[in-house]
């Protein structure tokens, strides 16, 4: 639900989108963030865990506005960084990075590239990008497949 006065709204924390992707797997959810104007700013952040079900993500306290009416509300921050990578990465170094700020999880945010694994021949390793640090080769890292089913990847 959304409390709106004077042309402000405001997410609960119980509308907030879950980083799990849509039950149906052919279905594509619209991310909360693609109505938000480009200008919006990220305010401050907070670990969640969504009911310890799929672990620990962060959260950002969004403001900005959505068809013309002030909208603020936490955002998993998979999502902001999909939208507006610079805008995230320029809140973490203002913070002082998300590994100074506490936040120790990492979540996947996009597969780079994908090779059969060194090792042994068998099995796929990926290179990914994490959410919350930049697409930078001496902090992206090779992941085996098992870890990135594990991870839910959209």
């Amino acid at each position: 639900m959304y409390s709106s006065n004077s042309k402000s709204l405001t997410a609960e924390p119980s509308d907030m989108a879950s980083p799990t992707s849509s039950p149906d797997p052919c279905s594509i959810t619209p991310s909360p963030m693609d109505s938000v104007h480009p200008n919006f700013l990220i305010l401050k952040h907070k670990v969640d865990t969504v009911g310890d079900k799929d672990g620990p993500f962060v959260a950002l306290f969004i403001r900005g506005s959505k068809s013309r009416a002030r909208w603020e509300g936490w955002i998993d921050e998979k999502l902001v960084h999909e939208r507006d990578e610079a805008k995230l990465l320029a809140y973490w170094q203002r913070v002082g990075g998300r590994d100074e700020q506490g936040v120790r999880d990492t979540c996947p945010l996009r597969i780079l590239y994908a090779h059969r694994r060194r090792e042994s021949g068998q099995g796929i390793e990926y290179f990914v990008q994490y959410v919350g640090y930049p697409n930078d080769d001496a902090i992206n890292q090779w992941e085996p497949e098992s870890k990135v089913l594990e991870a839910q990847w959209d």
